[in-house]
């Protein structure tokens, strides 16, 4: 019984920092594409 729980909470743990640098990586690479779409106005 306790080893279901903590492997509940371990998995609830791993998927929130997964989801977390997921959604970083996705900000991240928007941020990238807005920067060149910035040079190709300025140019």
């Amino acid at each position: 019984m306790i080893e279901i729980i903590l492997g509940t909470i371990v998995g609830y743990i791993l998927g929130s920092i997964i989801f977390e640098t997921v959604k970083y990586l996705i900000k991240k690479i928007r941020k990238k594409k807005i920067k060149e779409t910035d040079k190709y106005f300025i140019l």
